[in-house]
């Protein structure tokens, strides 16, 4: 009977379920390389900014339009930026998470009149997961796990830290973004 359930709690492959365990706690995760970006709808990134420098740490801010009234939601997805990023990578992956710089840089002068990320959602296939950010410009590693191999995320801003000045600019940002793979 114990035999039954290690197999059925391994897949019925218990030396390859421990070398992945193993490699689980030993093994850094790497970016993933060739990652572009896309604004989801197209026309939805705000002047100025540009989409396709977003992939990695803090080259070009993506931004979308935040209406200033707006509350955030705890909906997967559902939240009222305007638009989403699509980060896309040609050779499928297993990600397991996330390097993410929220909203623009420290030293550029519109972070504080700019909502910042609070609440990403990430999207792939029909899974979605909302993960909490601090209200930093710094690196955030943010962890979970698509479990298959995918070659696309839908990034979308759920909820902000409010804009500290008076009035608020009605844009969200993201300052770089990395996708993360135990590479193997």
């Amino acid at each position: 009977m114990a035999v039954a359930v290690v197999l059925a709690l391994t897949g019925n492959n218990p030396v390859g379920w421990a070398q992945e365990r193993w490699r689980d706690l030993t093994v850094d995760l790497e970016p993933v390389d060739g990652v572009t970006a896309g604004a989801w709808p197209r026309g939805t990134v705000a002047a100025t900014y540009d989409v396709g420098k977003l992939p990695g740490p803090r080259q070009s801010a993506w931004a979308t339009e935040w209406p200033a009234d707006a509350e955030g939601t705890d909906s997967c997805g559902r939240g009222p930026a305007a638009g989403a990023v699509v980060l896309r990578w040609d050779e499928p992956t297993r990600v397991r998470g996330l390097d993410v710089w929220a909203g623009l840089d420290a030293d550029n002068e519109s972070r504080d009149r700019q909502p910042r990320p609070r609440v990403l959602a990430v999207s792939w296939d029909d899974q979605c997961v909302r993960l909490p950010l601090d209200d930093t410009p710094d690196r955030q590693s943010l962890e979970f796990d698509t479990v298959s191999e995918v070659d696309a995320l839908l990034v979308k801003v759920d909820d902000v830290y409010p804009s500290t000045s008076t009035p608020p600019e009605d844009l969200v940002a993201i300052g770089g973004v990395d996708v993360l793979h135990q590479p193997g």
